[in-house]
């Protein structure tokens, strides 16, 4: 099902693409997408790999907040 979904959005994502000018921002948006297309489906493929990056984020939060404080300085 989540498939089925993912390649509509792929399919979706090549038609618009044909129907933009590429250099626009919205090109370049959909350019992206394309060209991340097998990255972005590598976790349909491998049940290891979660569908998002939340661990990555939640792991450099403490960072990304001290940050901010140290420059308050």
């Amino acid at each position: 099902m989540l498939t089925e979904k993912v390649d509509a959005y792929f399919k979706w994502v090549k038609l618009k693409y044909n129907q933009v000018t590429h250099n626009s921002t919205i090109g370049k948006a959909l350019a992206y997408s394309i060209h991340q297309e097998p990255y972005l489906q590598t976790f349909l493929t491998d049940g290891d790999i979660p569908m998002d990056n939340n661990y990555a984020e939640q792991a450099i939060r403490p960072f990304t907040s001290g940050r901010k404080k140290f420059r308050a300085n």
